[in-house]
């Protein structure tokens, strides 16, 4: 069930990094003190974490000795009854799998911890040199449990007040989840000082806003309200410059997801101190299209945690790490926002990087510089990239190549090009669907709930040569809520039942080299919408296609769109299939399929 993460770009060519990197200033160290540093990770469910611990590397699965973690929060069900303490029994924890929604499921946690040790090693003298406080709850929403003081005392804001809680310190109005926060930050600062240690906070971490991306009064508040409770975080722990990260909401399942990173990007930009991580590379769980998965749960945590630690790091850059970078020619892409970087002392860390102009209006090697601006210094150095005809698979329509290539057609819904390259297969689409259909609440079903809920569109692909039957095909579907499903030769997709998953190849963990993303326009589920763009990279190695001269492919869309104002859905297919008198079984009749030369 392991989804891999990649840069969206090919496997094949390296882009090297060359040359001697380059320190731009005199770095001046931040004096080191004997305090324990905290990192704060708090929200809805992301926070809280949904992948699987089975789902770890067996590195991953480690205890974490050096870094402690003060955890605490609420499945969806408690939120109906949150106690107004907190849990007396909280402790102090090494590092683990298992501080997820249940003991068999983590959050960012374990990457935060992971970039934390390489920051603070425990020494012989210290127990303690940072640590995680974690609170957050399932489901919870500014609207019903996050409600900060100042937005409990703007009555212009439509909130549920009937849930609101007294916190002591403050004698204020808060919501619950609010002041259980504030309690567990007090609780975490008093155990380290029973223990004779004096803390200092590095900043907060807040995963948030999916639940709330649902529901119109939700999002009516979600903006000021997000700027009230880090403005009034900022207050309660004393430190109005306290940095504060917004991680980007990774699911397309809301109704407003598009919505709720904009606001997420405009508060992080326009509030002082206050950082935004892009998660758009990342991927949700296998089976569902909601939560970061066990790989993107290590990296988020990683990328959000460095934001923090950067600012006060006094280690020093002296290279990055080899990565590999493949660009498309006559386009502009986003490059990856963040890379490894190796320190003075030989420890890592993933740092946020920048990069100068390339030509890209050339086949070949090309030269560019990237720069990491980390606390006191800033480190540049040249990197060899590769540009080519292949597409990056970012959901952003705009190579080339596929300018060059064949318009197909499924009905009136979608237009797609497909190109290839020695390793697979590439796919772009265009739905011109203004009812997108993206719900994720059924996803524990058959088709990880994608079936006949979901707009989707469906590759059939064979490989063995046969003519007749395509008793060999794999049905490769990929549906806007970017959950990629890949079924296993022969699989009767048909029927949406719990045997389905057991077929599909990239929940089994036997398909981890496609590369996918989908962009939604708008608002979905019922909401006013432009479409969708869908980019899919299908390697040969997967499927083991040894010969791709024998490929033949059909597609359909299924298309799901609202009745009765939204109360129910009706479902339409639509096909590009070579036999047009054929009317059933489709896929299961070669005499329907494309050689993938007429394609291209």
């Amino acid at each position: 069930m392991k989804k891999s993460i990649k840069f969206m770009t090919m496997l094949g060519a390296m882009s090297l990094l060359t040359g001697c990197g380059k320190q731009n200033n005199d770095p001046k160290p931040i004096p080191e003190d004997d305090k324990v540093h905290l990192f704060i990770l708090a929200g809805q469910s992301g926070a809280r974490g949904k992948a699987l611990n089975s789902d770890l590397s067996s590195e991953d699965s480690k205890t974490n000795k050096d870094i402690q973690i003060f955890a605490d929060g609420y499945t969806m069900p408690e939120l109906n009854n949150i106690p107004e303490t907190i849990n007396s029994k909280i402790r102090l924890k090494d590092t683990a799998p298992g501080f997820g929604d249940s003991t068999n499921e983590f959050g960012p946690e374990l990457g935060m911890a992971k970039a934390l040790k390489a920051r603070f090693p425990k020494t012989e003298d210290d127990l303690y040199r940072a640590g995680i406080i974690k609170f957050s709850a399932c489901g919870s929403t500014f609207y019903d449990d996050w409600m900060s003081e100042s937005t409990v005392s703007d009555e212009s804001l439509k909130i549920n007040r009937d849930k609101l809680v007294t916190n002591e310190k403050l004698d204020k109005l808060t919501g619950p989840l609010t002041n259980n926060f504030y309690q567990i930050i007090d609780k975490a600062i008093e155990t380290y000082s029973d223990l004779g240690y004096e803390t200092v906070i590095d900043g907060v971490i807040f995963v948030h806003g999916e639940q709330d991306a649902k529901y119109d009064e939700n999002m009516a508040v979600y903006e000021k309200a997000l700027e009230n409770f880090i403005k009034d975080v900022r207050g309660y722990v004393n430190n109005e410059d306290l940095p504060f990260v917004i991680t980007e909401a990774l699911t397309n399942s809301a109704k407003y997801s598009n919505k709720l990173r904009e606001i997420q990007y405009k508060v992080a930009t326009n509030t002082k101190n206050c950082i935004y991580v892009d998660t758009s590379d990342l991927y949700t769980n296998t089976f569902e299209p909601w939560h970061f998965g066990a790989e993107s749960n290590i990296t988020l945590g990683e990328r959000a945690v460095s934001e923090l630690i950067r600012l006060k790091d006094n280690r020093v850059i002296k290279d990055f790490k080899e990565t590999m970078i493949n660009l498309p020619i006559n386009a502009k892409v986003d490059l990856p926002k963040y890379l490894t970087a190796i320190f003075e002392d030989d420890s890592e860390a993933i740092v946020p990087v920048s990069y100068s102009e390339y030509d890209n209006t050339k086949l070949g090697e090309a030269t560019l510089k990237v720069t990491a601006n980390y606390n006191t210094h800033e480190f540049s150095k040249d990197i060899k990239i590769n540009i080519t005809n292949d597409p990056y698979v970012d959901g952003v329509i705009n190579e080339f190549t596929y300018n060059e290539n064949e318009t197909n057609s499924i009905g009136d819904k979608v237009k797609f090009s497909v190109s290839k390259n020695d390793e697979g297969i590439f796919i772009q689409a265009k739905a011109s669907d203004n009812d997108i259909w993206t719900d994720g609440e059924a996803w524990h079903t058959g088709d990880m709930g994608q079936m006949n809920k979901n707009d989707d569109l469906e590759i059939f692909l064979d490989a063995s040569g046969d003519s007749n039957e395509a008793t060999s095909r794999y049905s490769i579907f990929l549906s806007s809520a970017n959950l990629l499903r890949v079924y296993d030769k022969g699989t009767d997709t048909s029927k949406d039942d719990t045997k389905l998953a057991n077929a599909n190849l990239v929940y089994k963990g036997k398909a981890n080299n496609f590369i996918h993303r989908v962009n939604t326009f708008g608002d979905v589920n019922g909401g006013s919408n432009n479409g969708m763009n869908m980019e899919l990279f299908i390697p040969y190695s997967d499927l083991n296609i040894k010969d791709p001269s024998k490929i033949k492919m059909m597609f359909k869309y299924r298309d799901v769109s609202s009745k009765d104002n939204g109360k129910t859905k009706e479902v339409t297919s639509y096909y590009l299939k070579k036999d047009k008198e054929d009317n059933t079984n489709f896929e299961k009749n070669l005499k329907n399929y494309f050689d993938l030369e007429e394609l291209i």
